[in-house]
């Protein structure tokens, strides 16, 4: 509940306050902040799991959102500040009239990102879930091993956040979403055979980590564009929706097939979710060619 009261009204913030034409660099550069905090905290809770108790895990998240929530409350204006808001000729997104819900759900470009987002979720729910089982249980690793990986993924995503949106902004999105979803789906594989750490390392932080920005961008990005004409919060929620979707789908659904046919062959399934997921966005988002180049 904290977390759809927070992301679509973050990201919709930002769009707000995105030129047109730098889409890809402003939401990247609030990526990288995405990204790195997914980094941290598996990296953190592994140590604090490891060296103290899991009692001050939570303590520690109590505190972050306290401090998070008072930065809100002190900084943050009550509309973001640029010249599009500002300006009397430029109509506001609250100006526009709203198309209905059935309208907004039927744009082939909310079911692309919607499609691609979700399918990068299941992959990181399927990620979150049997990472630290495969680890742990099969490798015999540490928790601080575990949230090495967990986190270096997440922190190689972040690096290359603004970079990426840049890219978003100047070149192809579909040659950069595919390229992210081959290198994603590519590292899941891996895991299916490997057992060996440091091959499922350089995996999850290479593959997986850049290979999720470069889908993550190209989806923020298109989110931007198409929340101009939809709605800029209401786009945000269906792809926060879709990120949760994809989540609960990728730990539950993961579960499932774990029992099933075994904990690796989660993996592989996620890595076809992944490719599957892109063919769709390719497929709806070519009839916006207007918003997708």
């Amino acid at each position: 509940t904290v977390s759809a009261l927070i992301f679509p009204m973050s990201q919709s913030y930002i769009g707000a306050l995105s030129p047109k034409g730098s889409e890809g660099r402003y939401m990247g550069t609030f990526n990288l902040f995405d990204f790195v905090g997914f980094g941290l905290g598996p990296l953190l809770a592994g140590i604090l799991r490891d060296y103290t108790s899991i009692d001050l895990i939570f303590l520690s998240m109590a505190f972050l959102f306290a401090l998070a929530t008072l930065l809100v409350v002190i900084l943050l204006p009550t509309r973001p500040q640029n010249k599009r808001i500002n300006n009397p000729s430029v109509p506001s997104e609250s100006q526009h009239i709203r198309p209905s819900w059935p309208q907004i759900i039927k744009n082939p470009l909310v079911q692309a990102i919607f499609s691609l987002r979700a399918s990068v979720s299941v992959a990181i729910g399927v990620s979150f879930t049997f990472i630290p089982v495969l680890l742990e249980e099969d490798l015999g690793t540490s928790s601080t091993a575990v949230g090495l990986l967990i986190g270096g993924q997440q922190f190689m995503g972040g690096a290359v956040q603004p970079i990426l949106g840049m890219f978003a902004d100047k070149y192809s999105k579909h040659i950069i979403a595919l390229i992210g979803s081959v290198l994603m789906a590519s590292s899941y594989w891996i895991a299916t055979f490997s057992d060996t750490y440091w091959i499922l390392l350089i995996a999850f932080v290479v593959g997986a980590g850049l290979g999720s920005a470069m889908s993550q961008v190209v989806a923020a990005t298109n989110q931007v564009q198409i929340g101009r004409t939809l709605g800029l919060s209401t786009v945000a929620s269906i792809q926060s929706m879709a990120f949760a979707i994809g989540i609960l789908i990728g730990s539950a659904g993961g579960g499932v097939v774990a029992e099933l046919l075994g904990r690796r062959f989660t993996f592989a399934c996620a890595g076809l979710i992944i490719i599957v997921g892109y063919l769709i966005y390719a497929r709806r988002s070519s009839d916006n060619k207007k918003v997708v180049t």
